[in-house]
């Protein structure tokens, strides 16, 4: 989460940097620049298009992929800098077993389906173009190399914002390891103390010192799990199957798996 001052050492209240912030993320989303990425990957239609209705179709979703490709780098790398425009502080303990990053793991979760489109296009034609025939001695060489790119895109665009958001975090749990072992000293301490005065502590002393036990021991128990990566388990199992069509079809297995699942419908 984000802290209510934009930095430790400055008691500024974090509300104008963050509007700040978003003003900016705006305005490089909507940035000209956008077009041109747009134009560029309209151009590459022109590698493999043979025909005019291929190259008018394919050639306008070049555009839009393009376009959203702008709008990707602009979010992966805004998540990037998150932490060194932010003081972030992961909640110990947080339901979403993330320590309240759950949002920007999703974020980069979806910036990651977004590149996965393309790829599936290109894993599909690789999987399917046999079976029905198209011309896929020229084509499947072809996709098979460009669908290099947005696979390797889609890992980047997921783990790589994110990964400054971890290191934040290693570093406070670092800092929370500290404190834990200063509670576990102070665990020791009492405990070897009411061992020591155990036949002489009055009964009312002794359940004030064992229910101080007990509370030290449930702070140290609540905070000895410190989740150190900004996505859960839930976020990874949406993220795996998105990959398993452009990892099939990059591999050279899809093909040799479709044949066996049509055997098995068949028979």
């Amino acid at each position: 989460m984000l802290n209510t001052t934009a930095n430790p050492s400055n008691p500024a209240p974090v509300e104008d940097p963050y509007r700040t912030f978003i003003h900016d993320v705006e305005g490089l989303l909507n940035h000209p620049s956008q077009w041109l990425i747009g134009v560029f990957f309209a151009l590459l239609v022109l590698t493999w298009a043979h025909h005019w209705y291929e190259l008018i179709g394919e050639s306008f979703i070049g555009f839009i992929i393009g376009i959203m490709a702008w709008r990707m780098i602009v979010t992966g790398v805004q998540v990037w800098q998150l932490g060194k425009k932010f003081d972030l502080t992961p909640q110990s303990g947080h339901p979403d077993k993330c320590g309240g990053f759950e949002p920007l793991g999703n974020l980069c979760l979806w910036n990651a389906l977004i590149v996965t489109i393309p790829a599936v296009f290109l894993g599909g034609w690789i999987i399917l173009g046999p079976g029905i025939q198209y011309e896929m001695d020229y084509y499947t060489p072809l996709f098979s190399k460009l669908l290099l790119v947005p696979v390797a895109w889609a890992l980047i665009s997921f783990f790589l914002p994110l990964w400054s958001v971890h290191q934040i975090m290693v570093a406070k749990r670092a800092v929370v390891r500290q404190q834990l072992d200063q509670l576990s000293q102070s665990i020791n301490h009492l405990a070897r103390e009411m061992l020591a005065e155990a036949d002489e502590l009055e009964p009312k002393e002794g359940e004030k010192m064992t229910e101080k036990l007990e509370l030290i021991r449930q702070i140290y128990q609540q905070n000895q799990l410190y989740q150190v990566w900004p996505f859960n388990l839930w976020i990874m199992v949406k993220f795996m199957p998105s990959q398993a069509v452009p990892v099939l079809g990059l591999t050279g297995l899809g093909q040799p798996i479709l044949e066996v699942i049509s055997a098995l419908m068949v028979s």
